[in-house]
């Protein structure tokens, strides 16, 4: 090689290294997006509602309201943006199913805060004479997904969470 290639190869400037950069995480993001695994759009709730009426165990469960959701967790309509709630049939029954997005995501931990207390209340309520139901909400499914807030338990809690997650896609 000659001297005055070296010379430029020396005094390219440091900006082009991240440019490249760059350019490459662009390419990356914008394939992830086409080929559908990063999406940059809300899930359609729609979707998440149709999950779960088709995992919703009805012998045990009853579609409700936000008034039947303020009861259960004290939680008020105005804070919520959309929610599909499936509360239990009976006092007897541990079931339900709550999928909600609330107005601001900053609450969501509070709001976790309290479905937690509610099931552990429930929990050692069903202790003493209900064993079987007390089993099923330590298997439960409590989580916060983005704006998202998810409870789920039921004697199926694996097949409801992978409904779940699917209806969000």
């Amino acid at each position: 090689m000659n001297k005055t290639a070296l010379r430029r190869n020396k005094t390219s400037s440091p900006w082009s290294h991240v440019l490249i950069v760059v350019g490459m995480f662009a390419v990356t993001l914008g394939l992830l997006i086409r080929l559908g695994v990063v999406s940059l759009r809300p899930p359609n709730f729609k979707n998440v509602e149709q999950a779960a009426r088709s995992v919703a165990d009805l012998k045990t469960m009853v579609p409700a309201d936000a008034g039947a959701l303020r009861k259960a967790f004290g939680l008020s309509e105005r804070e919520i943006v959309e929610m599909v709630y499936y509360a239990p049939k009976s006092s007897m029954d541990a079931s339900e199913l709550l999928v909600l997005r609330v107005k601001d995501p900053a609450k969501l931990s509070a709001y976790q805060a309290r479905i937690e207390n509610n099931r552990n209340q429930k929990a050692e309520m069903f202790r003493a004479y209900r064993p079987a139901q007390t089993e099923i909400l330590k298997q439960s499914v409590l989580r916060i997904e983005g704006p998202y807030l998810i409870y789920l338990c039921g004697q199926n809690v694996q097949q409801m969470d992978q409904a779940i997650t699917a209806g969000f896609r």
